[in-house]
């Protein structure tokens, strides 16, 4: 009797062990799964070193960020994410290049490409993901606002563009 208590404490142990690795591995293993598996990152590092854009290169970056915009309040009552602020310059400069801002406007694409690319390893590298994505929105809005007063507006719910 004795033998058999000793099993089952050790077959239970391992159990106990292997299920409690699953719970604590499995969500940081889906999200490095999804990454690898669509190669997100690899596709936006590839818009990171584009001199001059063009709409299609617009379209591609769209494309990589969430199809609505988030209401998600900052502590300054600003609804500033790294995917809205994207979305606007999209928004903002599909069909709507000009030559004569063209160095400037590519500027700033190839700055949003590589703030979510930071933005996204944070997440993937952080448990305190957040902290260090609201200091890096905060330095490209300060860099965004020297660049484009446009992309930075305020937004409330009654005003948000649609998709």
């Amino acid at each position: 009797m004795l033998i058999i208590n000793q099993i089952g404490a050790a077959v239970f142990t391992a159990i106990a062990t292997a299920l409690i690795a699953v719970i604590i591995l499995e969500p940081s293993n889906n999200k490095r799964a999804i990454h690898s598996e669509s190669n997100w990152r690899s596709e936006l590092l590839k818009l990171c070193w584009i001199k001059i854009i063009t709409d299609e290169d617009i379209l591609k970056l769209r494309s990589l960020v969430s199809p609505y915009f988030k209401d998600k309040q900052m502590s300054d009552g600003n609804i500033l994410d790294i995917d809205n602020v994207i979305i606007e310059f999209c928004q903002t400069y599909y069909q709507n290049l000009f030559k004569k801002d063209i160095e400037k406007i590519s500027l700033e694409f190839r700055v949003l490409a590589r703030t979510l690319l930071k933005y996204d390893w944070n997440y993937s590298q952080h448990k305190d993901a957040e902290e260090y994505n609201e200091e890096l929105l905060e330095n490209l809005q300060s860099f965004l606002k020297k660049e484009d007063e446009k992309l930075l507006k305020k937004y409330s719910r009654e005003d948000m563009p649609t998709v």
